[in-house]
Formats: structure tokens, sequence, C-alpha cells
């Protein structure tokens, strides 16, 4: 079952140009991780499960923000606001799973455990279907920081949602969340 979900979600994923539905299956692919993780330490699910809601909350609130539905609507909406447009961007590397954002983290601790009681085949399927899956979570955020002609390089500063910069901060200080949880957990 965890590498059904993991398989179906990846495939169902990529040719998708709702944001919607990619964080729909992109939920599924997280759960075969999630489930993963359950099997073998309840403690590296809660983990997995924090870090993903922390990550997920951040970008569902820009996308609520901005009324954001399609990924063509993604340059219209960042065009004037760069912060922004790296803010996104740090929050689908997270989501990703990328090192050394906080989303690597529960990654990383579910393989070691996985590892420790030789699942070799589990974990080769999911890296190999998450690494598919990365290329989605690529795709929305490079699509963010392509220019267009009518773009200006003197941004006008807008106002962004603490909560959002907060969120933000905790994501780029994983280094130090992932040092501080494996050494005093």
């Amino acid at each position: 079952m965890i590498i059904f979900s993991s398989i179906i979600s990846t495939l169902q994923g990529l040719n998708q140009i709702c944001i919607r539905k990619i964080l729909t299956y992109s939920s599924i692919n997280h759960t075969s991780w999630m489930i993963s993780a359950l099997m073998n330490s309840f403690n590296t699910w809660v983990y997995y499960f924090t870090f993903y809601c922390l990550s997920n909350f951040n970008i569902i609130m820009i996308f609520k923000n901005y009324n954001t539905f399609f990924m063509n609507q993604l340059n219209t909406i960042f065009s004037f606001n760069m912060k922004l447009k790296f803010i996104f961007m740090l929050n689908f590397l997270s989501l990703g799973g990328l090192p050394p954002f906080i989303g690597f983290l529960p990654k990383w601790l579910t393989i070691n455990n996985l590892v420790n009681n030789n699942n070799f085949t589990l974990i080769t399927m999911l890296i190999i279907f998450s690494l598919i899956s990365l290329y989605f979570y690529l795709r929305m955020a490079f699509s963010s920081f392509s220019m267009f002609y009518n773009q200006y390089l003197i941004i006008p500063l807008k106002k962004i949602n603490y909560l959002i910069i907060l969120l933000n901060l905790i994501i780029l200080m994983s280094l130090i969340t992932c040092n501080f949880l494996t050494n005093f957990f």
C-alpha cells in the first residue's frame, strides 16, 4: 500500500496544472512516507507530520492570500514581489525534502529507521518516486521565477503577512533545528 500510493501520486501529479491537485497528490506521496515512519517509530511520524504541516501551511497561506489556483497564475501574483517569490520557492524546496531545508529531516529520520529495520526495497522505491515528484515541486518553484518583459527590477514594497515570514524563518533555520533535534532527542 505504501509503494502503491507513492507510485500513483507521483504519476498523477506529473501533468497537473491545478495547484490544488498538485498539493493533493503531494499529500498522498507524503502519506506514504508518514506510514513508513509510523511503521518504525511514533516519534518519527510526529516529526514528519509536524514539519509537513508547517511547510504545507505556509504554501497554502500564500495561495489563499493571493487567490491562486493554477500554475499560470504564479507569474502574475509574483510579478512585483521578489521576496514572496523567494519565500515561495524555498517552501516548495522544503516540501520536496531537499537538504538543508526542514522537509529533509523527517525523510532522513524515516530512511534511518527503515535502514535499521532492513527495509531496503521500500526505501529505494520511496526515494525514487520522491525524486520524480520533486520534478513538479521544482516546476512550480522555478515557474514563479520566470520574468516577463513587463516586470521591473525595482520592486515596490508590499506588506507580507508576518506569520508567513515567521514560518519561513523556521524553514530557513532547519540546519540548526536538525542539529538540535538529533543532539537532544
